[in-house]
């Protein structure tokens, strides 16, 4: 395989997703704790925003307006899983630039994914030390 454009991106890009109409490329980087914007014809920089924790995978709503982030956060000590830190998943509203935790649990919930007509989230976790898929409504309900 050619490699046909090399995008410079902050330290340590972790996830990434294209919107749904193919313009733009989100990407998570762990070391500085951002979600940014590429133009996906350009390879510029849109924007970043800085998400407060470390970010992992990312998943874009269908309707573009939303995006489903894996973000851990240390923990003091090793958590019932036996790491030092927690993943849940945070939903971030573009237009707003808020971000909503939508997992509460000390599993790892990541590997997420919309529904086609957005109104549901499905993801992996390890609840129960047993790895599973879980959804729910992405409005959180």
């Amino acid at each position: 395989m050619e490699i046909t454009r090399t995008i410079k991106t902050p330290a340590e890009p972790y996830g990434v997703a294209l919107s749904p109409d193919r313009t733009t490329l989100y990407v998570t980087t762990v070391a500085d704790r951002t979600m940014v914007a590429f133009d996906a014809k350009t390879g510029n920089e849109k924007w970043r925003t800085a998400l407060g924790r470390e970010p992992r995978g990312i998943a874009i709503s269908p309707d573009g307006t939303r995006a489903a982030v894996s973000l851990a956060t240390p923990q003091a000590a090793a958590g019932s899983n036996g790491l030092a830190f927690n993943i849940d998943l945070w939903v971030h509203e573009f237009a707003r630039g808020t971000s909503t935790r939508f997992t509460v649990d000390p599993s790892q919930d990541w590997l997420t994914a919309w529904s086609p007509d957005g109104t549901r989230l499905a993801w992996t976790s390890n609840r129960r030390n047993v790895p599973n898929l879980y959804q729910k409504p992405s409005n959180g309900a």
